[in-house]
């Protein structure tokens, strides 16, 4: 899984466990109105990064970056 972010370069890194959470729980619409689908979705979020690496994908809106992400997936 990658989530992007724009910067001045171009870098690709594993997020540890706990970060990718925290950076899917801020891209992610939760219900924090409701206690029960909250926990759900905080479930879902940490099922995916138990399954699947996280990486951040800081980079410029350039070609050069493909193989970057070519690497990973």
């Amino acid at each position: 899984m990658l989530l992007l972010q724009q910067s001045p370069v171009n870098a690709l890194s594993l997020l540890d466990p706990a970060t990718a959470l925290t950076q899917l729980a801020m891209r992610s619409f939760l219900p924090y109105w409701d206690t029960a689908l909250m926990e759900r979705a905080l479930n879902v979020l940490e099922r995916l990064i138990a399954t699947r690496p996280v990486y951040l994908l800081q980079c410029r809106p350039e070609p050069t970056v493909i193989p970057m992400v070519r690497a990973v997936l």
